[in-house]
């Protein structure tokens, strides 16, 4: 395969300076980089997949576990306004995460605190709230989401992870309480 001129697309990459006043002493600047994007034909795209299909293998798993991360991670999350909604209006119970000390120095009212290094053996005293909207909170919102997937698992349908967590909840200048449920 040959190159030939009208077959390249030079993209610049960086501009020199632009032009100052005169010195004595020539100043040189940044010379301008290119790019050389080459037009492939269909064939030859066919033919470099072929080449290389190990790679868009690859590349295709990839892109597929990202939008599905992307999909599922989102199902069920709620920002903190949503969050009052589902308290105020819903009764929904509030599930807190994290371990009991940082419990203790500030939660959502009325949560039950259900740590996650036990949460799998404590599931069972959520069952009596199976038909209740559950929100699991946590510090950031990503163990809150894994707690929300085992929630899912044991047959919980209306759980609802805070996205943020306790931190976007106090961002959001909601209260917290020091109090004990």
């Amino acid at each position: 395969m040959t190159v030939g001129p009208q077959s390249l697309i030079l993209v610049p990459l960086a501009w020199p300076d632009p032009p100052r006043a005169v010195h004595t002493r020539r100043r040189r600047g940044p010379v301008p980089k290119f790019l050389v994007i080459s037009h492939m034909q269909p064939q030859q795209l066919i033919e470099f997949v072929g080449n290389h299909w190990m790679l868009f293998a690859v590349l295709a798993v990839i892109i597929a576990l990202l939008v599905h991360n992307l999909l599922v991670s989102e199902r069920g999350s709620v920002d903190p306004v949503g969050a009052t909604e589902l308290i105020n209006h819903k009764d929904a119970l509030v599930v807190d995460v994290r371990p009991a000390a940082d419990f203790t120095q500030g939660h959502i009212i009325n949560a039950l605190n259900l740590p996650m290094n036990g949460f799998k053996k404590q599931i069972g005293t959520l069952q009596k709230h199976k038909e209740r909207p559950i929100l699991v909170a946590c510090r950031s919102g990503s163990q809150s989401a894994m707690a929300c997937r085992q929630l899912r698992k044991e047959g919980f349908e209306n759980v609802h992870n805070l996205r943020g967590g306790v931190l976007a909840w106090q961002n959001a200048n909601l209260p917290l309480s020091k109090k004990k449920h």
